[in-house]
């Protein structure tokens, strides 16, 4: 009977708890959807957010999945979720954005992931933000006062110029007057002073109020050539 009893002691203290049934920590998804607009986004991101906060010792997971074919809008949504983590004043620190590939159409996924569970979006996968060859431009900011606008730079853009090595970004500085074109230039220059200047292009635009446009672009196209490419893509009013 002795024998048994530090038997049994010997085997509690070196077999590992997870031998004992004790169940592995694992992610948990919150929400899943696929391309919708902003209002819908912010709405998911409120509820998740809540979720997270009545979940101690947890972290957010964004998973952004689907073809490669499908960068761009993955992107855009990439965007569109992170300006609304800032705009709602949660604290991004507590988020990790994923970016996959996968063979179904766009797909969001919300996770809660305790600190040791296996991510559910791995690093294998991952897609860059490598765009095809002579892609149309990719509007990375505009700071025109509407919901879920404007888009942080970061980190996307820092990944863009890195993915893409002969990317370029051109502001469309919009103004009224003289005195708002020195201001907005002044904005622009300010939030790119840790971009190579070499890498950024400003283009000016008379129009009826003072805003930027900030633009992602393959090579050095003219001035003329890059308002086409957005009046081709309706992108905007140029």
């Amino acid at each position: 009977m002795r024998i048994k009893v530090f038997t049994f002691f010997l085997l509690f203290l070196f077999v590992p708890p997870s031998s004992f049934g004790q169940a592995e920590a694992k992610a948990q998804l919150i929400d899943e959807f696929g391309d919708t607009n902003c209002d819908d986004i912010l709405a998911r991101v409120d509820n998740f957010f809540i979720q997270l906060h009545n979940s101690p010792g947890t972290n957010g997971v964004f998973s952004i999945t689907g073809d490669s074919s499908e960068l761009v809008k993955m992107l855009d949504m990439e965007q569109t979720l992170r300006t609304a983590v800032i705009q709602r004043r949660y604290n991004p620190a507590s988020l990790t954005i994923r970016r996959g590939t996968s063979a179904k159409p766009l797909s969001v996924q919300f996770w809660l992931t305790p600190k040791n569970a296996t991510a559910p979006v791995s690093d294998v996968n991952k897609l860059a933000a490598k765009l095809p060859r002579n892609f149309s431009p990719f509007n990375i900011r505009n700071d025109m006062s509407q919901i879920c606008n404007p888009e942080p730079l970061e980190p996307l853009t820092s990944e863009l110029l890195g993915d893409n090595p002969d990317g370029q970004i051109f502001v469309v500085v919009n103004y009224a007057s003289s005195r708002e074109r020195r201001r907005q230039l002044n904005e622009a220059v300010e939030l790119l002073k840790t971009f190579p200047r070499s890498r950024v292009r400003y283009l000016f635009r008379k129009y009826d109020s003072g805003w930027n446009d900030y633009w992602f672009v393959s090579g050095r196209p003219t001035r003329s050539a890059f308002y086409r490419q957005l009046r081709r893509n309706r992108r905007w009013s140029y």
